[in-house]
Order: structure tokens, then C-alpha cells, then sequence
């Protein structure tokens, strides 16, 4: 095989095993059936912390979470800050991304009495993750009591919760699961069937110019 052909198979080569990307929901803490309540820390300076999980690499595009709202009476929420720590055997890790953000999407998803169900959307900075166990933080503002994170019947992941009073410098233990969406884009490191398809014809197919050029040069030389 010449030059040209080898670095022509090595770019092929190189193309098929890049990490397939695609946007997704990268995790749900709600998988139906309504909400049993909510809880107002979030609009109580408090910050409220909820495990996740990423079964791969991603990149963090936009949250969501779910809360109990009263119409004219919750007021506009101007800022929503969201922070993203590691998981330190079960507990808060370090402080991996923070920011505040404005409400990119707002819309009404259902209700239950004086209460509208309201979900909140808002655009990250594509906070890039590997795979593994993580904690998202939320606190929103204005400071107002009109403002419950959604406690949803059916958890994704149930269990592990804190919250914080001082700004995320201490966190502790907290009784309730939270709704909540991630939405991004997950990265998948090993090639697809497809891929490795793709990679096995080319290989064959420059093996198979190399040859008969190869071929065609002891044709000419006889």
C-alpha cells in the first residue's frame, strides 16, 4: 500500500471510530403519574440538591425543572441559578459548574386546585460531563413563597437529596425527590455495528486499489 492509500485508510480509520453524537434526553427524574406535592426551598435562599445520573460522556445544554405556581400571585422568575457538583460517595462533591441563568422557556404542563403546574426551562453553556454519578443544585429567584419544586410520584432516581442554607457551603440531608429534566448531547465512544460495517468495506476496498495497482505496475514492467 503507498503513501496516499495508507493516509487515505488512516483518515477513514480515524472518521468511523470518532465518538457518535446526538441530542438527547440525557436524564428525567420524572417518569409519570403527577406529583404527591411541593416544596418551596428553592425560592428560600436555600439551594436544593437532587442526584442524576449519565449512562455517558455528554454535554449539558439546557435544564428544566417542574414547580407548584399560583396564578397572579408567583411572581416572574428573573434568574435561575443551577449548579452541578460530583458525587463524593453518595454525598456533595466538589462544585463542578455554576451559573445564573434567565428563563429560556415557560409553559403550563397541568394543575391540581389553586395550583398550575409549570415548567422552566433554561439554556447552559454546554457544560461537558463523562459518565457517572452527579448532583444538580437549583435555587431561583425572586425570593417568594409561591414557588414549590415539583416532588413527582415516580422518581428516576430516588434517594439521594441535600439541601443547603448557606450558600452551598455545608449541605444536609433532604426527604424529597424533585422533577427535573437534562437535556443535552450524549457521546457515545464506541462505534455503532454500523460504523465497524463501514470501516471493514473501506479497508477491503483500499486494500483491493492498492493491490491491483501494485498489479498493473509488474504488468508494465514485464
Amino acid at each position: 500500500m503507498d503513501v496516499k492509500t495508507l493516509g487515505l485508510a488512516t483518515c477513514l480509520a480515524v472518521f468511523a471510530c470518532a465518538d457518535q453524537a446526538s441530542a438527547a434526553v440525557l436524564f428525567n427524574n420524572d417518569l409519570g403519574g403527577g406529583y404527591s406535592a411541593g416544596h418551596n426551598p428553592i425560592a428560600q435562599d436555600y439551594i436544593v440538591a437532587q442526584d442524576f445520573l449519565l449512562t455517558q460522556n455528554s454535554t449539558l445544554e439546557s435544564f428544566f425543572y417542574n414547580a407548584f405556581t399560583v396564578p397572579n400571585s408567583t411572581l416572574p422568575v428573573t434568574a435561575v441559578n443551577v449548579s452541578i457538583y460530583g458525587d463524593s460517595g453518595g454525598t456533595i462533591g466538589p462544585l463542578i459548574y455554576g451559573g445564573s441563568f434567565a428563563v429560556a422557556s415557560q409553559s403550563i404542563t397541568g394543575g391540581s386546585g389553586q395550583y398550575d403546574f409549570t415548567e422552566y426551562g433554561v439554556n447552559l453553556p454546554s457544560w461537558s460531563l463523562a459518565a457517572g454519578s452527579y448532583f444538580v443544585g437549583l435555587n431561583v429567584a425572586p425570593r417568594q413563597w409561591d414557588m414549590h419544586w415539583s416532588i413527582p410520584v415516580n422518581p428516576a432516581l430516588p434517594g439521594l437529596n441535600f439541601s443547603s442554607s448557606d450558600g452551598g457551603a455545608s449541605f444536609q440531608s433532604y426527604a424529597y425527590n424533585h422533577a427535573f429534566r437534562l437535556e443535552g448531547i450524549s457521546i457515545a465512544a464506541v462505534p455503532e455495528t454500523s460504523t465497524w460495517a463501514m470501516m471493514i468495506v473501506g479497508f477491503v476496498g483500499l486494500s483491493f486499489m492498492a493491490y491491483r495497482r501494485r498489479r498493473q505496475a509488474t504488468l508494465r514492467l514485464a
